[in-house]
């Protein structure tokens, strides 16, 4: 049995992104083991959290409905956060541990 801890965050990590109809990416902190994901806006976003620096999100990536929050986890060595948003959207992403 595991035993759930409560997220601590990487303070000083997090970066507001404005998302639009094209694919854009962003650092994010590799050593972390999670990712908050929350959509600020009104419409709806996607993500793909990878290694690969030129990767881009599509639909068919992890949707995160408007207003509303996510954690992720992801593997140690993924650095980088894809997102879009056709309509656009600002998604904040913040790293740390726990859940």
């Amino acid at each position: 049995m595991s035993v759930l801890q409560p997220f601590n965050p990487t303070y000083g990590s997090n970066q507001v992104l404005t998302a639009g109809a094209s694919s854009l990416n962003a650092a994010i902190a590799s050593g972390n083991k999670q990712v908050i994901v929350t959509n600020s806006g009104t419409n709806i976003g996607y993500v793909k959290i990878t290694t690969d620096p030129a990767a881009t999100a599509s639909t068919a990536d992890m949707p995160i409905l408007p207003n509303t929050q996510i954690t992720l986890t992801k593997p140690m060595d993924s650095a980088y956060i894809a997102y879009i948003s056709a309509t656009g959207t600002t998604i904040q992403v913040i790293t740390g541990e726990g859940w």
